[in-house]
C-alpha cells in the first residue's frame, strides 16, 4: 500500500499539514530578499564628475562662506557642462548636467571666483585667452545620495560605460539558479529533503556575509552566483517537501499557498530598503534572519515519503504516528507497519513491477520528448517557461523605471502577486476556461499591458498598466507549472518538467541583459517583454486542454490524440 493510502487514513490535509505549510512559509519568506537585492543594491542615482582641483577648505580660506563652497549645485554650475539642447528640463535647478564629462579646469582659484558669482564656467572659458575644452571624468564621480546613501554602482563606479556590469551581476545570479536547480534537486533525492534544505540555508548565511567581507566587484559577482545556487535550492526543496506531506488532490493548493509568503516577503523588502538605503546594511539585514532559520530547522521533520523510499521505516513510522496524533486520527500499529512494509517491498521490487509496463513505456528515453507529436508540445511549453522567467524577473527588476517612487512601485509590484496566486487556484477549475484558455488569457493580458506601458510616459498611469502586466505574468507562471505536469505522459513527466525548468533558468540569465536594450531605445525592454508574451498567449492555443481529463500514461496515448490543432479562444475543447 502506498503512502498516499496512509495519508487517506490519517488525514491528507489536517492540522499537521497546516503546521508544515506554516513552517515552510517561514523558511520561504526571506528568499525573495536575496533574489531582488539587485533592485536597491544597484539602484541608479544622479552622478557627475569629481573636480580634482576643487578644495572646499581653500575656498573658505579665500573668504567664501562654507555654505557657498559646499553647495554641489553651485560647484556643478561652474565645472560641469550642460547637456546639449537642454534649456531647463530639470525642474529643481533648471539645468541638466552631463554625467560623464567636465570642463578641463586646472586652476581652482577660477572655480572660487565662479562659485562666488554663481555663473557658468562657459563664461570664464570664453574670456580665457587659452580655451579649456570638455574632457571625460578622469577623477571619479560624485553621486546624489538623496535616494540611496550607498549602492554597488557608487562603490565600484559602474557608470559612464560601466552600466553593463550592473546587469551582468544579476545574470550571474540567475546562472546560480541554473546550477542550483540541478545540483540541489539531486542532493535532495540522495541525502534527503532535510539536509538539502539545511545546507541551502547555511550557504545563504555564508555567502551573504562573504559579500560584506570583500571589496571587489568581481568577487561580488562570484558570491552573487553562489547566492543564486543556495537561494533557488531553498524554494525548490521546500516546494517538493510540502507537497510530499499532503494528498494528491491537495498538492496544487499546497504548492501555490507556499508562494504567497514569498510575495509577502517581497513586499516587506521594500520597507527594509526604504529604511536602510545602504546596500551593505541591506545585505546584513536580509542575511541575518537566515541564522535563526538554522535553529528553526530543529523542529522540521524529514519527509516520511522520502524515508519510506529509502527503506528507513522506523524513522518514517515516528513521523506518521505524530501526524495521526495531531490530526486526531487513529492508525493501528499493525496497520501502520503493514503499510510501510508494503511500501518498502514495492520500492525494492521496482524492477519486477517494470515488467508490467507496456512495451511502449519500456522503450521511452529522454530524447523521446523531442520526437513525434509530443515535440510540438515540448517546444511550445519550453517557450512558455522562457517567457515567464524573462518577463517576470524583467518586470520585477525594472520597477525603478516606471516614473514613480521606486519603493512604492516595488511594493505594489510584489503585492500584485498575492491576488494572482490566489486567483490561479480557482480559475483553472472553471469548466469553460480550463488550463489552456486561462493560460492564454493571462499571457495576452500581461503582454498587452507591457506593450501599452511602452507607449505611456513615466508616471502613475504607466506604473498602473505595468502592474496589470505583472499580475498577468505572475498568474500565468503559476498555472504553467500545473499545466506542464498534465501535458506530458507519465514516463516523461519528470523529464519534461525538468527540461522546461532548465529552459526557464537559462532565460533568467537573459532577463537582466534585455534591460540593457533601453540604452538603445528606452521602451525596448517593454516592447520585447510584451511581444514575447503576446506570442506565448497565442501559442498556448495550440496546446490541448487537460482540465478534468485523465493524465496520459504513455506515449501511445499522445500519438493517438493526433496532431495538435490550433483553436481560437471562442472554440471550446480540443
Amino acid at each position: 500500500m502506498k503512502f498516499d493510502d496512509i495519508l487517506h487514513e490519517i488525514g491528507d490535509f489536517g492540522r499537521y499539514q497546516v503546521g508544515i505549510i506554516a513552517i515552510v512559509s517561514v523558511i520561504v519568506f526571506p528568499t525573495s530578499w536575496i533574489a531582488f537585492l539587485q533592485v536597491f543594491a544597484m539602484g541608479a542615482s544622479d552622478h557627475w564628475c569629481k573636480i580634482p582641483e576643487w578644495n572646499t577648505t581653500t575656498c573658505i580660506d579665500l573668504g567664501r562662506d562654507a555654505a557657498t563652497c559646499e553647495d554641489p549645485e553651485i560647484l556643478k554650475s561652474v565645472s560641469i557642462p550642460l547637456l546639449k539642447g537642454t534649456n531647463g528640463s530639470d525642474v529643481s535647478t533648471g539645468r541638466v548636467y552631463s554625467s560623464c564629462e567636465r570642463y578641463n579646469v586646472t586652476d581652482y582659484s577660477l572655480l572660487v571666483d565662479g562659485v562666488a558669482s554663481n555663473v557658468s564656467m562657459a563664461t570664464y572659458i570664453s574670456l580665457e585667452t587659452e580655451p579649456r575644452g570638455i574632457i571625460p571624468c578622469d577623477a571619479g564621480w560624485d553621486y546624489d545620495r538623496s535616494l540611496y546613501t550607498r549602492t554597488v554602482i557608487e562603490e565600484y563606479d559602474l557608470v559612464c560605460g560601466g552600466e553593463v556590469y550592473v546587469q551582468v551581476a544579476q545574470s550571474f545570479f540567475y546562472g546560480g539558479y541554473l546550477v542550483g536547480s540541478a545540483l540541489f534537486g539531486t542532493l535532495a533525492d540522495v541525502y534527503g529533503r532535510y539536509y538539502a534544505l539545511f545546507g541551502a540555508i547555511l550557504l545563504n548565511v555564508i555567502f551573504g556575509y562573504g559579500i560584506l567581507a570583500i571589496h571587489s566587484y568581481w568577487f561580488f559577482v562570484l558570491l552573487r552566483f553562489c547566492q543564486g545556487i543556495a537561494n533557488v535550492a531553498m524554494y525548490i526543496v521546500t516546494f517538493v517537501y510540502v507537497t510530499e506531506f499532503v494528498g494528491t488532490t491537495r498538492r496544487n493548493v499546497a504548492g501555490i499557498v507556499t508562494a504567497i509568503p514569498y510575495a509577502v516577503g517581497y513586499m516587506v523588502f521594500a520597507g527594509i530598503a526604504y529604511l536602510l538605503r545602504d546596500w551593505r546594511k541591506m545585505v546584513i539585514a536580509i542575511t541575518t534572519p537566515f541564522i535563526p532559520l538554522l535553529l528553526f530547522m530543529l523542529i522540521v521533520p524529514e519527509s516520511p515519503r522520502w524515508l519510506i523510499s529509502r527503506g528507513r521505516r522506523d524513522e518514517a513510522k515516528k513521523t506518521i504516528t505524530k501526524m495521526a496524533e495531531v490530526n486526531n486520527t487513529t492508525l493501528p500499529e499493525d496497520c501502520l507497519s503493514e503499510k510501510l512494509a508494503d511500501e518498502e517491498r514495492e520500492n525494492l521490487l521496482n524492477d519486477n513491477r517494470k515488467e508490467d509496463l507496456t512495451d511502449q513505456q519500456k522503450k521511452v528515453n529522454p530524447i523521446d520528448i523531442l520526437r513525434g507529436p509530443i515535440r510540438k508540445r515540448t517546444i511550445i511549453v519550453m517557450y512558455l517557461w522562457c517567457v515567464c522567467a524573462v518577463v517576470y524577473h524583467g518586470l520585477s527588476l525594472s520597477t525603478s523605471s516606471l516614473g514613480i517612487n521606486v519603493f512604492i512601485s516595488f511594493m505594489v509590484s510584489a503585492g500584485m502577486e498575492i491576488p494572482a496566486y490566489t486567483m490561479s487556484i480557482f480559475v483553472v477549475e472553471v469548466p469553460w476556461l480550463g488550463r489552456r484558455r486561462t493560460t492564454s488569457i493571462t499571457f495576452l493580458v500581461g503582454g498587452g499591458a507591457c506593450l501599452l506601458t511602452a507607449c505611456i510616459a513615466p508616471g502613475v498611469p504607466r506604473a498602473t498598466v505595468a502592474m496589470i502586466g505583472k499580475f498577468g505574468i505572475s498568474a500565468g507562471f503559476t498555472i504553467v507549472y500545473l499545466y506542464t505536469t498534465e501535458l506530458f505522459p507519465t514516463p516523461l513527466r519528470s523529464i519534461g518538467l525538468g527540461y522546461c525548468s532548465m529552459a526557464g533558468r537559462v532565460a533568467n540569465i537573459a532577463a537582466p541583459l534585455v534591460l540593457l536594450t533601453s540604452q538603445l531605445w528606452k521602451p525596448a525592454p517593454l516592447v520585447i517583454f510584451g511581444g514575447c508574451t503576446v506570442l506565448a498567449g497565442f501559442l498556448t492555443l495550440l496546446l490541448p486542454e487537460t482540465q478534468g481529463r485523465r493524465l496520459p500514461e504513455n506515449m501511445q496515448e499522445i500519438e493517438e490524440s493526433g496532431r495538435l490543432v490550433c483553436n481560437t479562444l471562442l472554440n471550446y475543447g480540443v
